[in-house]
């Protein structure tokens, strides 16, 4: 029997609720911006999300997300708090790692970065077949032509095998959040973060637009930044064991910080945006925002033994 799937945990969310329990939604879709009050059980969730049918368990997840998400307030307060073992941080970034591999954004990015990577393939399998056509008429033949010439013949990726991949790599993905130098930002201002649908973005700073970090709002007062520590490769398990966490720090973001980081949380959201109230502040964000998502784009470098092809997720203004 379907089960409905949080893609977004109800731990996670009630970290944003009033004192009621119930969420505020903001659609960047809807022809309202702004919902009726529905508590975390209500919102982010798809009818059996979590299965994967490439598993000989479909149900694999369910071995992985409890040991993360049943701790999730007490690690949020104790990151909050200062009081973090490798225990706290390992669980926190292996959540962060599902946010960032499992959502249905995440899937849908997924995919059309496989399909680009594939795309010059396609192309060149075309052109070469393209005398196998077989009997049609010229005016069919000249339209495939001209969707060949023109690149309209798209590689299709398959959404549940990327979330395969995904499953697959998420204990490495998971490695990779905690040997990274986190920044935790303590928000004291009048300002609070926002949740969404999407809450893990990505942060590209002005000064080094080819990298980006990974903002997680984590409660109205507190967030982090994360940026992955390059001078390990690939993390295994015994990098892990031996991290010494040399980047970590706290601080306390200025109003227009938080501001940006908000609006990144709105940019990013696939359609969906989470708050304890009604505020016109973000109203008015939201609004300003509709036509922003995530998507991802590829640059294709020419070589002398044929493409780089490279992939980058940013949220950008589809209008």
């Amino acid at each position: 029997m379907p089960q409905d799937d949080h893609y977004i945990a109800q731990t996670y969310l009630r970290e944003f609720t009033d004192e009621s329990g119930c969420l505020t939604p903001y659609y960047k879709n809807g022809r309202i911006t702004i919902g009726k009050k529905k508590t975390p059980s209500q919102v982010c969730y798809e009818s059996d999300g979590d299965s994967n049918s490439y598993f000989d368990n479909p149900r694999i997840l369910d071995e992985y997300l409890p040991h993360i998400e049943n701790p999730w307030a007490n690690n949020i307060e104790r990151l909050g708090s200062g009081d973090v073992d490798a225990d706290c941080k390992y669980e926190i970034g292996a959540y962060i790692a599902f946010l960032r591999s499992c959502t249905p954004t995440a899937k849908r990015l997924g995919a059309q970065a496989i399909g680009a990577n594939m795309q010059p393939l396609v192309d060149k399998t075309l052109a070469e077949h393209f005398h196998e056509l077989g009997e049609t008429t010229d005016e069919v033949r000249s339209a495939i032509a001209e969707a060949i010439k023109n690149r309209e013949i798209k590689a299709v990726v398959d959404e549940e095998y990327v979330h395969a991949i995904s499953i697959q790599n998420l204990i490495h993905s998971a490695y990779r959040f905690y040997c990274s130098h986190w920044l935790v930002l303590v928000n004291t201002t009048d300002i609070p973060f926002i949740a969404s649908d999407n809450p893990a973005g990505l942060f590209y700073a002005e000064k080094n637009p080819q990298f980006a970090m990974v903002f997680v709002p984590l409660a109205p007062t507190l967030g982090v930044l994360i940026k992955p520590d390059f001078t390990i490769d690939r993390p295994t398990i015994e990098d892990v064991k031996q991290y010494n966490h040399p980047g970590d720090d706290y601080a306390h973001p200025k109003e227009s910080f938080v501001g940006t980081l908000n609006e990144l949380t709105v940019r990013s959201a696939e359609n969906m945006v989470l708050h304890s109230r009604e505020e016109k502040w973000l109203e008015a964000l939201v609004s300003n925002n509709r036509t922003w998502r995530v998507e991802n784009q590829t640059f294709e470098l020419p070589s002398e033994n044929g493409m780089y092809i490279i992939n980058r997720q940013k949220a950008v203004n589809r209008a």
